[in-house]
């Protein structure tokens, strides 16, 4: 009898590790397939297998992976703002843009939803800053690859011509820019990848060589937001030796190529130059004239939503209101070129104060783990809380991140990590108030 019931527990283990294997393999296809977006019809498929397997598992195997009351806050604010967009119909211009938004908000849910579910499991939320800190190295190799063949990827616009500035697997140089700008801080992570004296300093030389590229790029935001998020890690967290060996790199490389390429050097160094010094004087140049574009987007923005009544001109109306006249004051923007802006013009103050409310919670969270939370998370928690400050930048740099599925696996990334440390960080607090009423 005993041996019979070991064996039955034998095989509900298995058919737990079976379908819990099953699933983390397709999240990490299916995530890795947004993440590097070269064939976007195969996304299509791979979600709609996730999407099945999941309901699959959740009725067959009677696993919980959609509903969670931990994140009830979240599944409410995303069920509100997808009733919403249909609802804003109504007072729309464009009935057709209003639908396509709607259809990109359904995908959302069951994308935030899995990987939320699947990111409650510690083990998950570590191997996925190695696969962030992977991701940001195959955005360097293709970036390479572009820079010294002038080829590019399908996924690019300028696929088939030569361009001499990179896109990655993705569509424009501005969209690689915003998902270095979000991912880099991972690389602050000590992980198996990075940890070590050697792996340390190729880390360096990997955040040096991806901020030379965004100068190259003239991804002037970005090079605002990393110069000033690497200051302050190295300020107030940076180990004693990591910021000598920064410091150590920042003398060795320029003198080592200014002694082997002296012409390549001087190239390069007038031209970052030029880039960097436009910032203050407000040069001539295409990329500095971005930045004012950006601000009179945000202007036209904020009038359009209050002309609207607070209620946003419908879901996926930005572009066409901008189009009656107002775009000619944007230099013939019509894109917002900011998530919040975005959220703001489209659905109204309701749903932008619910992605705020969100945006702020997991901020919270994040600060208050960085100084309580366990210290071998720690990292992990200061990594996610510089990510989140720079996605403002992050999603300032290209015209609209709404059609890249992968931010919600990110938010999905941030939301498990926040809601589990703070489960274990009240659960300790309770113990050590418990211990103290009963020592005394």
């Amino acid at each position: 009898m005993l041996f019979a019931s070991s064996n039955v527990e034998n095989q509900k283990q298995l058919a737990g590790i079976s379908w819990q294997s099953y699933l983390a393999i397709l999240c990490f296809i299916y995530a890795l397939l947004e993440f590097i977006p070269v064939f976007s019809s195969l996304n299509i498929y791979a979600f709609t297998l996730l999407a099945g397997s999941c309901i699959i598992i959740h009725f067959v195997w009677k696993r919980n992976l959609i509903l969670d009351i931990r994140t009830s806050e979240a599944y409410l604010f995303l069920c509100i703002w997808l009733a919403y967009s249909f609802l804003s119909i109504l007072w729309a211009d464009n009935s057709k843009h209003v639908l396509d938004y709607s259809f990109l908000i359904i995908r959302y849910v069951p994308i935030f939803i899995i990987f939320t579910q699947f990111f409650f499991v510690r083990k998950y939320q570590k191997l996925l800053i190695i696969f962030y800190q992977i991701v940001v190295m195959v955005y360097l190799g293709i970036a390479i690859w572009e820079l010294s063949s002038g080829q590019h990827l399908p996924s690019s616009k300028w696929f088939g011509t030569f361009f001499p500035y990179p896109t990655g697997p993705f569509y424009g140089e501005n969209m690689l820019a915003a998902f270095w700008l979000l991912l880099l801080p991972y690389l602050t992570v000590p992980t198996c990848i990075n940890k070590g004296w050697f792996l340390s300093t190729l880390t360096i030389l990997i955040i040096l060589a991806i901020y030379i590229i965004i100068i190259l790029q003239g991804a002037r935001i970005a090079m605002i937001a990393i110069a000033l998020g690497g200051i302050i890690y190295l300020v107030r967290w940076a180990s004693r030796a990591l910021k000598i060996g920064f410091i150590a790199l920042l003398i060795i490389i320029p003198l080592y190529f200014a002694h082997n390429y002296p012409v390549i050097w001087n190239a390069l160094g007038k031209y970052a130059e030029e880039q960097i010094t436009s910032i203050h004087t407000e040069s001539q140049s295409a990329s500095m004239s971005s930045i004012k574009i950006r601000v009179q987007l945000i202007k036209e923005g904020i009038d359009m939503f209050v002309q609207y009544g607070l209620v946003g001109v419908g879901s996926g109306n930005f572009e066409d209101i901008m189009r009656h006249g107002r775009m000619q004051r944007a230099g013939g923007m019509t894109n917002p070129h900011n998530y919040s802006l975005e959220i703001l013009g489209d659905f109204g103050i309701m749903i932008f104060l619910g992605f705020l409310f969100l945006y702020l919670y997991w901020l919270y969270c994040l600060w208050h783990l960085i100084k309580k939370g366990e210290e071998d998370m720690r990292p992990i928690y200061r990594a996610h809380f510089f990510s989140l400050l720079m996605f403002i930048p992050a999603s300032a740099l290209p015209s609209s991140i709404r059609f890249y599925y992968l931010v919600w696996i990110y938010f999905a990334g941030v939301h498990a990590t926040c809601i589990t440390g703070m489960a274990k960080l009240n659960t300790s607090t309770i113990k050590t108030d418990n211990q103290e009423l009963t020592d005394f």
